[in-house]
């Protein structure tokens, strides 16, 4: 069992049972709207897209391929789309951790959470308040 996992075999982010074993519709939408919350925020990153396209490499989401004239190495980027659910908990933590250190140094990751949830939750998304843990 990991440790966001829970012994009645739902996640222990957001309480979805892990039988669909594919992330959630409500882990992407969390997602983004981090995403976009910290990229209206930002100095550095003009869309959500582009903040999305830094992690990925960042946070190693993709495997370094030779060139096609073989001089240097290229980043290809995996999809989101097809993570499994606990590996899509992990990249949100891993995302908020790198938000917290190296795009917006020092805030407080629960702060950012509460602010996300504030902005994200409504009837369709409930809140995923584990994410920082």
């Amino acid at each position: 069992m990991t440790k966001t996992e829970t012994l009645d075999g739902c996640c222990a982010m957001c309480g979805q049972s892990l039988k669909g074993k594919e992330r959630s519709a409500a882990q992407h939408n969390w997602y983004w709207a981090l995403v976009r919350k910290v990229a209206e925020n930002s100095d550095r990153f003009e869309t959500p897209q582009q903040l999305h396209s830094a992690l990925k490499p960042f946070l190693g989401y993709g495997e370094w391929v030779p060139s096609i004239e073989g001089s240097t190495m290229e980043f290809a980027p995996k999809s989101i789309t097809k993570m499994k659910h606990l590996e899509f908990n992990q990249y949100c933590r891993d995302t908020v951790d790198a938000i917290q250190k190296y795009i917006i140094p020092g805030i407080d990751k629960a702060a950012l959470v509460a602010e996300i949830e504030a902005f994200y939750i409504d009837e369709r998304n409930p809140p995923l308040e584990k994410v920082v843990r």
